[in-house]
């Protein structure tokens, strides 16, 4: 691999930590880091079932779905029910 884009690369990941630790200190004391993992993962899928975030984070879907409600609470997230199946619940970015 050439060293000028292996460089390249690993700057561009220390700039993503960073972004990702100043997101989290401006949050405060109120996003830990699951939660924080959960509104990357719902921002990247867009509107996602909760079933799709649980897959993603390798979690099962009831410890999502306690992650969703406290961040519903927060106001960082709405959930509704998916239009096309009664059964499964969407969650979005507020």
């Amino acid at each position: 691999m050439d060293d000028a884009l292996v460089e390249a690369f690993v700057r561009a990941s220390h700039a993503l930590v960073g972004v990702a630790a100043r997101s989290l200190v401006s949050a405060g004391d109120s996003l830990t880091l699951p939660q924080f993992r959960a509104l990357v993962v719902v921002d990247q899928l867009g509107a996602p079932r909760l079933t799709d975030v649980a897959d993603a984070l390798g979690v099962g879907l009831p410890s999502v779905s306690r992650l969703c409600d406290r961040l519903v609470s927060a106001g960082l997230l709405t959930r509704r029910v998916n239009p096309d199946s009664r059964r499964e619940v969407l969650v979005a970015l507020t």
